[in-house]
Parts: C-alpha cells; sequence; structure tokens
C-alpha cells in the first residue's frame, strides 16, 4: 500500500496545499510550525475521521485542533494504491460533529460504498488505536502492546498470548475448580452434595425396612382379627342351644293344653296332641343336658376386649408407619437429583480441568507460533539500531517490551527515553513484518527520534533506511540532522 499524493484543502495551518510522496521513502524537513505534524494528523484523519466536539469536553480535540481558522471547507484528499488498485479518499469535516462529515471513496473513477467509519479498518485491518500502534509513529506514541485488531492481524491469536490475561484466565478456572472441589481433602459443592446423597440413601434404607416391618404388621393384624372372628361364633352356638330348649318346652305346653280341651270332644285327637307335647318335653329335656361348646382359647388375651384393643395398637402402629412410609418416594427423587447433581458438577470439573490444560498448551504453542516471529524481528531490529541496554531485552507473549537487569525482570518504564524509542520502534517494525507479510502499509513516522542520541540515530537511520526499500515511509523532522 503506498500514498501517491494528497492534496489539503484546508486542515490547522495548511491551505490549498498538494504533496507528492515517493515509492520508497519521503523526507519533510521543516521548522517547528510548518506543518509536519498537521500533515501527518491529516494522513491519519483521511482514514480514521475526527471524533465529535462533546459539549462540555475537557481541552481540544483533533478537530476542534485542526479546524481552519480562515474557514472554508475542512479537509482534502489523498490517492494511494492498495490491492493491486489506484483508490482516492474525499473527506471533509464538519466542524463540531462527525455525523456531519462528507466522504467519499473511489476506485478507479468509480464511487464505492465503504462506510466513512470503517475506512480505516478496510484498507489497514486495524482500528484507529491499532494504527497508531503500529504504522503511526511519533515522538508522543503509545508504547505498543499487541490489542485486538493486532491480534487478529496476527492470526486471531495475540489476544490469548496476553500472558497477564492468559494467567488471570487459568486462575479464575482454578478458582472455579476449587469451588467445586477441594484441591486437597473434603470440601466442595460435589463432596457436599455426596454427603447430602448419603444421608438421603440412609433415610430411603431406613423407610425400605419399615416398608419390610409394615408387611408383617398387616400380616399379624390379619392373625389377630381371624382369632377375634373365631371367638364370636362360639359364644354365639351356647345361646343358640338355650333358645331351642325354650322353644320345645312353649311347643309341649300348647300342645298338652289343646290335648285336654280336645279330649271332651274327640278322644282320639286329644290322646294325640298330648302325645305331641311328651315329646317336645323329652326333646327339651335332651336339649338341656347337652353340654355347651367352648369358646376358643385367644393367646395373650382373656376376653374379646382384649383383642380389640390389640387391633387398635396395631392398626395406631400401621398408620404411623404409612404416614412415614409416603416420603419414600420424594426421597428417593432427592437421592437421584443429588446424583444428578453430583454427575453434572463432576462433568464441569473435568470440563474446567481441560479447559486449564488446553489453555495452557495453547498459551505455549501460539507463543511459538505468533509470538515468537515477533520476537525475533524485534530483537533483530534492535541489534541493527545498536542501542547499548545494561540488561537483557526482550518481549513477553503478549508483546510487552521488558528487560533483566541484576537479575530482576523489568518493565519498559526502567529504560531511559532513548531506549524507549529505540524498542518502540523495533517493535512497530517487527509487528508489520508479521501482520502484513505481502501489502505493507506505508509508515508514518513523525519526528521520532528526539530522544535519541547522534549514535543511536544513526543506527535507527539505517535501519529506516534499508526498510524504505520495501515499505513506503513517509519521515517528518524539525532538523537537519535528524534526516534519515
Amino acid at each position: 500500500m503506498k500514498l501517491i499524493s494528497c492534496y489539503v484543502e484546508n486542515f490547522g495551518g495548511i491551505s490549498g496545499r498538494e504533496y507528492k510522496f515517493n515509492g520508497g521513502l519521503t523526507v519533510f524537513c521543516g521548522d517547528n510550525g510548518a506543518g509536519k505534524t498537521t500533515l501527518a494528523e491529516f494522513l491519519k484523519a483521511l482514514f480514521y475521521g475526527l471524533p465529535s466536539v462533546r459539549s462540555g469536553g475537557a481541552g481540544y480535540n483533533a478537530r476542534q485542533r485542526y479546524y481552519p481558522f480562515s474557514g472554508g471547507r475542512f479537509g482534502g484528499n489523498a490517492v494511494f494504491e492498495a490491492q493491486g488498485k489506484v483508490w482516492r479518499i474525499e473527506r471533509f469535516f464538519d466542524k463540531k460533529s462527525e455525523a456531519r462529515d462528507e466522504t467519499a471513496i473511489y476506485c478507479g473513477g468509480n464511487l464505492i460504498k465503504v462506510p466513512a467509519e470503517n475506512l480505516g479498518k478496510y484498507f489497514f485491518g486495524l482500528n484507529e488505536s491499532s494504527f497508531e500502534r503500529t504504522a503511526f509513529f511519533n515522538a508522543e506514541a503509545a508504547e505498543g502492546a499487541a490489542d485486538g485488531d493486532i491480534g487478529e492481524k496476527l492470526g486471531g491469536a495475540m489476544r490469548a498470548l496476553d500472558g497477564a490475561n492468559a494467567d488471570e484466565a487459568i486462575t479464575e478456572i482454578e478458582k472455579r475448580k476449587r469451588i467445586i472441589k477441594a484441591a486437597r481433602g473434603a470440601g466442595g459443592l460435589i463432596d457436599r452434595k455426596k454427603a447430602e446423597r448419603a444421608s438421603l440413601c440412609d433415610e430411603a434404607a431406613r423407610l425400605r425396612q419399615t416398608e419390610q416391618n409394615l408387611a408383617a404388621k398387616y400380616a399379624c393384624r390379619a392373625e389377630t382379627e381371624l382369632q377375634k372372628d373365631n371367638y364370636t361364633p362360639a359364644y354365639t352356638a351356647n345361646k343358640g342351644g338355650n333358645g331351642a330348649i325354650t322353644a320345645f318346652l312353649v311347643a309341649a305346653a300348647a300342645l298338652i293344653a289343646g290335648g285336654a280341651g280336645v279330649c271332651a270332644i274327640n278322644v282320639w285327637v286329644g290322646l294325640a296332641l298330648l302325645a305331641s307335647g311328651v315329646c317336645c318335653i323329652i326333646v327339651a329335656i335332651v336339649f338341656s343336658r347337652k353340654k355347651p361348646a367352648k369358646t376358643q382359647d385367644i393367646t395373650g388375651a382373656t376376653d374379646v376386649a382384649e383383642v380389640y384393643r390389640r387391633l387398635a395398637e396395631i392398626d395406631l402402629s400401621i398408620s404411623a408407619d404409612e404416614n412415614e412410609l409416603a416420603r419414600l418416594p420424594e426421597v428417593l427423587s432427592a437421592v437421584e437429583k443429588a446424583e444428578a447433581e453430583i454427575s453434572r458438577l463432576s462433568y464441569r470439573y473435568e470440563v474446567l480441568s481441560a479447559a486449564a490444560q488446553y489453555l495452557t498448551q495453547a498459551k505455549n504453542g501460539l507463543s511459538d507460533r505468533y509470538a515468537k516471529p515477533v520476537r525475533d524481528g524485534f530483537l533483530s531490529y534492535l541489534a541493527k539500531i545498536k542501542m547499548p541496554v545494561s540488561g537483557s531485552v526482550t518481549l513477553t507473549d503478549g508483546l510487552e517490551i521488558i528487560y533483566e537487569s541484576g537479575g530482576s525482570i523489568r518493565g519498559a518504564k526502567h529504560l531511559s527515553a532513548g531506549q524507549r524509542c529505540a524498542c518502540n520502534l523495533c517493535l512497530r517494525l517487527a509487528l508489520i513484518d508479521n501482520m502484513y507479510p505481502q501489502d505493507k502499509p506505508f509508515l508514518i513516522l513523525d519526528d521520532p527520534f528526539i530522544s535519541l542520541d547522534g549514535k543511536n540515530f544513526g543506527g535507527a537511520a539505517e535501519v529506516v533506511r534499508a526498510l524504505s526499500g520495501h515499505v513506503q515511509i513517509i519521515y517528518f523532522t524539525c532538523h537537519q540532522s535528524r534526516a534519515v
């Protein structure tokens, strides 16, 4: 990707100016206030726009800073090559609102519909923040660890390679694992649920035993009920014998009395009736001499009241057992739920364990695949600049600059300004090499080496000149001594 030209209608202090760019290195050297930084910001604004002015916002933002005092249209255009085609961006900015900006993009002279807010993302594959961390470098540039868009350009993996984020994720996973199951000894949700299941199983076993005991109580009641039934017929049979004797005696009296009266009329009929009465008397005497049936003895009871008392006790016990046994389905259901929850927690624990293992493996594997090439490029560029550092400088898996000195690991903030400048340049160049293996973007370097001394600037200048052989570089400086 290469800039061919740009035209600034009005932007900050620049008005009605056209600029041409070389295919390799283009150097703009001028005094302070000549518009170098303004031109660099203009080129960035063409692709990423300017933020709206917020009422009550503290300080000036870029839209306010570069709004032309002389009035007129605020913006301009640029012509560039990308994706093997020639493109033209026209962008004019409103005084306050991004929503009222006017943007047009042409390819081969044809108007193309590309959302204005996505132009930078469309051509560079980066948001504005990521662009400023890679292709746009000035003296105030942010120190560059990889962010989301840079990660996507490196294969979608650098976000996971952030050492702190990966370690935090693994720590969080281990924390959740310990909630489910203690690392040592008993504890955690699984153990508590197992204890609950054991208690429920004991309760179910007790109810099962109650169920068995209830069957025996049913049998005992049936036997006692049978004993009561066996007692009642014997008692009734004795009462029936006394009634028969009485009946025969009454019949005998009636026959004898009737026979005496009939004899006066008919002797033979009267004698027959008298004979029948005598027979009834004889039968009554025979029944009265017959021994009454004995009642059967009931084990453990002397009379029928004792039997009924026993039956009442058995019924009360059976009722209590039946009420308690009604809980058995509920207890068995609770056992099933506890077992299901144990299975769910165990599966979740296994998933978390696998996740921690795979995340650790992925971090190590992705570090070799993505971070190592960037790290190697960074160290290669740093060696070319020959920046002296009292220690060993390198990159973390999250692409943060660190160095080891005196046996301790230190961050980049402990380096000098010149050392940080050189390290940040080398990191950006290494990122560009790995993010864009084919069509590399142009680089904008806005006086980035003001912190370097003459010796170290010479090494940085050599790197920039060598890089311009295959990457377009737009270089701004305010002093001829820092021209490359």
